[in-house]
């Protein structure tokens, strides 16, 4: 399964791949709206594990284009 965490905290950012690698999945890591979203249109994504609170927007704004 290919993953995209979307997520600003390193700490917590690190902890989540590491685990979902650990797991045997693929993991794209993106810290802001803009690089969340150029992943998307860059490749498919099975899941996507998303932070409400970005340094450039909400995350509740990526999950509204992605289901329009």
């Amino acid at each position: 399964m290919r993953v995209l965490l979307v997520e600003d905290d390193e700490l917590l950012g690190d902890a989540v791949r590491t685990h979902v690698r650990r797991q045997g999945h693929a993991v794209d890591w993106a810290v802001t709206v803009e690089t969340a979203e150029a992943s998307l249109t860059a490749a498919p994504y099975d899941l996507v594990l998303l932070d409400l609170r970005l340094p450039d927007g909400k995350g509740i704004d990526i999950l509204t284009r992605m289901r329009a």
